[in-house]
């Protein structure tokens, strides 16, 4: 049951709500598709080129939309990102929550989400990765909210302690700082 004042359980929800729909209208359109010229794609790819973001800054004006969407959309390529990436929001939102409340969580998740948005464009700038720009490339996913998120925590609390299977209490810093390298 979703308490009506906690963000934190409105940003996981909204995700899977999202990542589920998505995956129904997938197959509700795959089940009554017809054949065409075009490959037969998929629903899906149309809601990750109108939803996701794209390096290509021409496409970027016309969808500006996308640098606060893509946040929310996440592949279906990789089932376990929306799984990592919303146990991790979960656990480390919470301490976040108890130290600086629900409206704070929501700015820090909106503004790392945004920040990565805007990284992911300027780096496609650059011409190492301009070759990739025009090839369907686009970003989904929450990781850049969600390591907001975690890396406040472990900045606003760095002795704070959780207990992990294998490993014992370990400090939030330590782990923040692995699942940083990680990602």
């Amino acid at each position: 049951v979703l308490q009506s004042d906690n963000t934190l359980y409105h940003i996981i929800a909204l995700n899977v709500f999202i990542f589920v729909a998505i995956g129904l209208l997938n197959v509700f359109f795959s089940l009554f598709a017809t054949p065409t010229g075009d490959g037969n794609l998929s629903i899906t790819y149309y809601i990750y080129h109108y939803l996701g973001l794209n390096p290509d800054l021409g496409t970027f004006i016309t969808r500006p939309w996308s640098l606060f969407t893509y946040m929310f959309v996440h592949s279906f390529s990789d089932f376990f990102h929306i799984i990592f990436n919303m146990l991790i929001l979960y656990w480390f939102g919470r301490i976040f929550q108890e130290f600086l409340g629900n409206r704070k969580l929501l700015v820090t998740y909106l503004l790392g989400g945004l920040s990565g948005g805007f990284l992911y464009l300027m780096m496609f700038q650059l011409p190492y990765f301009q070759p990739m720009v025009n090839h369907g490339t686009f970003l989904v996913g929450a990781s850049a909210g969600v390591l907001a998120v975690l890396v406040a925590a472990a900045t606003l609390v760095p002795d704070y302690e959780i207990r992990l299977i294998f490993f014992g209490s370990v400090k939030i810093k330590y782990v923040a700082l692995f699942l940083v390298l990680m990602d």
